[in-house]
């Protein structure tokens, strides 16, 4: 189903950009813009938020930098001032986790690969020919691609061996790590993580002749990561801050 739906977005897209590259190549330069396809790049923060309601205790866990890049649409619902913003988004995040453990140099990364969906509200104000500003607000599909941490040292003659644990299904990869590096590195959430998550966030920006776009935004995740019933206590949501830059036309 959740991949129908990518599909559908695509092809939306697809036919919607041909409509405006074609107004693009024959409107006027105006003030009043009309909505149109967008391709955007820019940095993104992800971090894991901890909360255990029965030991009182909430933190943030695990941020990891990286960029996201994507192509949306805005739909025109008010001529010149409110639209539906749809498109398809892709994050790649990276945190090195490189230390010393029991005498042996450890480098380590956790690697994760989203696959979004953004439904947007968008309301512009136009201050003045040149330049507007912009809200968004809405939900966020999420479906995650790939969440990885994998770990690196040289053991005995100085051979390598390496250490890899997949979160979304809970598997791990790998001979010869010694024990007390596998059980330092272990994670401290061992379940299945959800691939599935549901954000809700908003965006502020501005546009300059109607063309480029700068925009700053947050997005909190609704559904627990953790999947099963030993974690009915312990909530873990995903939250998100970006900046990007982007060009509609």
């Amino acid at each position: 189903m959740k991949k129908f739906a990518f599909l559908a977005v695509v092809l939306m897209l697809a036919s919607a950009g041909d409509a405006s590259a074609q107004r693009f190549n024959h409107r006027p330069h105006s003030h009043v813009y009309e909505g149109g396809l967008g391709v955007s790049f820019g940095y993104a923060h992800s971090a894991y938020r901890l909360s255990d309601w029965a030991a009182d205790d909430v933190r943030t866990y695990a941020g990891l930098d990286g960029f996201r890049v994507g192509v949306t649409q805005d739909f025109t619902l008010v001529y010149d001032a409110l639209y539906l913003q749809a498109g398809v988004q892709f994050t790649y995040l990276n945190d090195n986790r490189n230390k010393e453990i029991a005498g042996f140099k450890v480098v380590g990364d956790w690697n994760e690969c989203y696959l979004s969906i953004p439904v947007m509200l968008k309301y512009k104000l136009q201050l003045t020919r040149e330049i507007g500003l912009f809200v968004k607000a809405g939900p966020t599909i999420d479906e995650g691609l790939l969440s990885r941490e994998k770990y690196r040292t040289k053991i005995g003659d100085g051979k390598n061996v390496a250490y890899e644990w997949r979160h979304f299904s809970a598997k791990t990869k790998g001979e010869g790590m010694p024990d007390a590096v596998k059980e330092a590195v272990k994670p401290e959430f061992s379940n299945k993580l959800r691939q599935f998550d549901v954000m809700f966030g908003g965006c502020v920006g501005a546009t300059f002749f109607d063309m480029l776009e700068v925009e700053f935004g947050y997005d909190w995740g609704v559904i627990n990561k953790f999947r099963g019933e030993t974690f009915d206590d312990v909530k873990m949501r995903r939250q998100q801050l970006y900046l990007g830059i982007g060009v509609r036309f």
